[in-house]
């Protein structure tokens, strides 16, 4: 079964329609703007806010260059379309919510339209998911969710790079031969998920191999395997089932790596992406707006009972 899905993947990955992301795209903007969406808090975390983002993300893009902005749930059109015009980029977090009814999942697909229209319109627009992140685009590629279980939580791997897939692609066909080697021979990808997509499932559903790249894949404690890494084949879209942010979270509870070699990987992805956001002309109508909408601008909390060594941003706080 296993070699019948390796001949399908090849075979789809090799129909590649020209992609947008494939042009020479001019850097037109050195200051860019990452908006990263909030989720709903839950349990101990609602007595902070209704809403919340775990400082790692907003960490991981400073990283690569960018300011973030917080993308608030249960706002009206009018505000997502004004944030929209404002930002270069969009990252959906991970988390642990509903792919169809939660808040994050409803702002989550304005948001996705958003950039799909854009970059059909020839505004370049990219957009990267993390986890639940890269569930969700999968959620709105397919149209359902098609998610099974794994075990795969507090689970450092290193990636299985499909070839030639992954050497042709834009996340990792240029990078440097010692981050490709990292990334194949240590435990530096962050792995905390009970769902995942399988190679299986992605090679059956038309929508996902027509719009999806598969460039990596891993197995979870059980041996099933599930895929790690997706790139748009049209347009600026990227997800990964790992945490590459997870090297700045220091909770004793989880197994991340924080090796020098694990932070180097963390900042190839961090600069990928915020790269291809450079390629964005979008801005803030003048700078007062602009220092009002940072994520700075907002409480940050840091967790010692709940979550040791844990940080968040949080919104509509009630907690001072």
């Amino acid at each position: 079964m296993q070699w019948l899905y390796a001949l399908y993947i090849a075979t789809v990955n090799a129909l590649i329609v020209p992609s947008i992301d494939n042009e020479i795209l001019p850097v037109v903007n050195n200051k860019p703007v990452i908006g990263v969406l909030a989720h709903e808090t839950a349990g101990p975390y609602m007595m902070y806010g209704d809403s919340l983002i775990y400082s790692e993300y907003v960490e991981f893009l400073h990283t690569g260059g960018a300011r973030v902005v917080p993308i608030r749930i249960n706002e009206s059109m009018e505000y997502y379309e004004t944030l929209f015009k404002s930002i270069n980029g969009v990252l959906f977090p991970g988390g642990s919510l509903s792919l169809t009814t939660s808040s994050y999942a409803k702002a989550g697909k304005i948001m996705f339209d958003l950039a799909m229209q854009a970059n059909k319109n020839g505004d370049y627009f990219p957009v990267w998911g993390t986890c639940l992140g890269f569930q969700f685009l999968s959620f709105l590629v397919a149209e359902k969710n098609l998610l099974t279980t794994t075990n795969a939580a507090n689970l450092p791997l290193p990636l299985d790079l499909l070839t030639p897939a992954y050497r042709d692609s834009q996340i990792y066909g240029k990078a440097a031969s010692d981050v490709i080697e990292i990334l194949q021979q240590e435990n530096v990808t962050d792995n905390d998920h009970h769902y995942g997509l399988t190679p299986e499932v992605f090679a059956e559903n038309q929508k996902l191999a027509d719009f999806f790249k598969v460039l990596s894949t891993n197995r979870d404690r059980d041996g099933k395997i599930f895929v790690s890494t997706i790139e748009g084949k049209q347009y600026p879209v990227w997800g990964v089932q790992f945490h590459p942010e997870q090297s700045y979270n220091w909770n004793p509870e989880f197994n991340w790596i924080h090796t020098s070699n694990a932070v180097k990987v963390t900042q190839y992805f961090a600069s990928f992406f915020v790269d291809r956001a450079r390629r964005n002309s979008h801005s803030f109508p003048n700078q007062e707006s602009a220092l009002s909408a940072m994520i700075e601008s907002y409480s940050r909390f840091y967790l010692q009972s709940l979550d040791p060594f844990e940080s968040i941003y949080v919104f509509n706080c009630t907690k001072s």
